[in-house]
């Protein structure tokens, strides 16, 4: 089985270490956030990292046969010519396998969008793909800020296209690396990147003629935003409707990127069944289950789970199957496609409660079409 995650780089060098272990159990590709130059100039996203030390995660990663991907932050408020021109020199100076550039896109009831609140003016979610840019620097319009990232894909690409993938690794590495250059010729050639031809880019010769087409009448009424900013400090101490986590599992899948959509969610899932085990599960029910054999507490975690189903199914009907062991939910009201957050609340669980080795399968979902959605749970 081959992987691969998102991780801090703190954590690569703190594990530095054991990344040959993490290669030979399937590990394939890193991406680490790293900083540009303008996030440099801010005190905003607690990267608690230094130049040198991305520079040297992204050289053990690549020791250790893990193809190495970077991500930079751009489009803040202080972005410019030259800090663009410096992130694309980071990005060669460290060499990582692939350079990615997400736009700023400070997420309304977000730390960060409190900082930023007073420069953000779009608020048309359907934008929000961190490649359209929401915010706008000082010194430049929207319209040349994607054109210049556009250019320092274009540039970095080209040379590791040309020099750097075709020659480099073996194996699996080397099958990965070459088809790095097909998705760069599908995503330029077919226009797939965002589909950036629909809001008028085709190249640096279109840069004039950008029409973003933002909705300007979305605006986040500021009883709303008022609400949300005491939720943020002060957790709810009841249940809250229905409607707003199932607003926030719609917008999530509907507004990000698939990849993106799907470990958001995974991430809430893993936070939630965390939750209920601190607050919830009562202690001595934890260390009974742990304590009996996994098929017993397995039954016995599913039938407590279909007793306090509104924990994480709402209005949803909830019925288990005990061979194979199956929660079904139907009519859905928090079903996105995969249900990732469910999955992971109920391997959350399962897996701290039954057995580490549990996994959650998803055999069919209300979001694609049918009439329920089915998870079962077996161990590997």
């Amino acid at each position: 089985m081959k992987w691969g995650i998102n991780t801090r780089v703190t954590d690569i060098q703190r594990d530095k270490d054991m990344l040959g272990l993490w290669r030979d159990t399937g590990l394939v590709h890193v991406s680490s956030g790293t900083e540009a130059a303008a996030q440099r100039k801010l005190d905003l996203f607690n990267k608690e990292t230094k130049v040198e030390q991305n520079k040297e995660a992204i050289r053990l990663l690549r020791e250790a046969d893990i193809f190495t991907e970077a991500q930079f932050i751009v489009g803040l408020e202080n972005e410019t010519g030259e800090t663009l021109e410096e992130t694309y020199r980071f990005a060669r100076d460290w060499n990582p396998d692939l350079a990615n550039r997400t736009m700023c896109t400070p997420w309304p009831f977000t730390p960060l969008f409190q900082e930023l609140r007073d420069q953000v003016e779009m608020f048309d979610f359907g934008k929000y793909n961190f490649v359209i840019p929401i915010m706008k620097p000082a010194a430049m319009d929207r319209a040349t800020l994607l054109d210049r990232v556009m250019h320092n894909y274009r540039r970095f690409d080209m040379i590791k296209a040309l020099f750097h993938y075709p020659w480099r690794g073996r194996g699996f590495r080397r099958k990965y690396l070459l088809g790095c250059p097909k998705a760069f010729a599908k995503a330029g050639f077919a226009r797939t990147f965002y589909d950036l031809g629909k809001v008028g880019y085709r190249g640096p010769q279109s840069k004039d003629k950008v029409d973003f087409r933002f909705d300007d009448s979305r605006r986040i009424a500021e009883a709303q935003m008022a609400d949300r900013e005491g939720m943020l400090d002060v957790p709810p101490a009841a249940m809250v409707p229905e409607r707003e986590p199932a607003s926030l599992h719609r917008a999530t899948a509907e507004t990000l990127a698939p990849h993106r959509a799907t470990a958001a969610a995974h991430e809430g899932g893993r936070l939630t069944g965390g939750c209920i085990l601190a607050h919830r599960v009562p202690a001595a029910a934890q260390r009974l289950l742990r304590a009996l054999p996994a098929a017993l507490a397995g039954l016995l975690l599913l039938s407590a789970i279909r007793r306090h189903a509104w924990t994480f199914a709402g209005s949803g009907h909830v019925t288990i199957r005990w061979r194979p062991m199956e929660l079904v939910i139907t009519a859905n009201p928090l079903a996105t496609p995969g249900c990732p957050w469910h999955r992971a609340v109920l391997e959350t669980l399962f897996r701290r409660l039954v057995h580490p080795r549990i996994t959650v399968g998803h055999e069919s979902c209300c979001a694609e079409g049918a009439e329920t959605c089915r998870f079962v749970i077996f161990s590997r």
